[in-house]
């Protein structure tokens, strides 16, 4: 994959994420909601909720580590994960125009400057 294929493919899933987060029924992460509901870190609902954290982050840092290289694409997967999770906390409660696009755009911003660095 070139290197202009990489840095599509981190902007194509932020503007999915902002997508998402802009649909009329967005509440929240399902995810995050089932974990809150059921504080039992054993019940299933919060092994998912742990699962889908695991497995996003770890897809987040699998592109990172295309993007930048595995000694600075690792930060910036794990930077990511907080800053994606973040928006979707708080779109469901302050709308998709408010800190969550701000998150989304420092999303941007990380991918861009270790675009810039590779």
């Amino acid at each position: 994959m070139n290197a202009t294929a990489k840095w599509h493919r981190p902007r194509r899933h932020l503007s999915v994420i902002e997508d998402d987060l802009r649909r009329p029924q967005f509440r929240g992460c399902a995810f995050n909601n089932a974990s809150i509901e059921f504080d039992q870190p054993a019940h299933p609902a919060r092994i998912e909720a742990r699962r889908y954290r695991e497995q996003l982050a770890l897809r987040l840092t699998r592109l990172a580590r295309q993007l930048a290289g595995p000694r600075r694409g690792t930060p910036l997967g794990q930077q990511l994960a907080v800053l994606i999770d973040g928006a979707y906390a708080n779109a469901a409660h302050l709308g998709p125009d408010g800190p969550a696009a701000a998150g989304l755009n420092l999303a941007r911003q990380l991918v861009a400057a270790r675009r810039a660095r590779r």
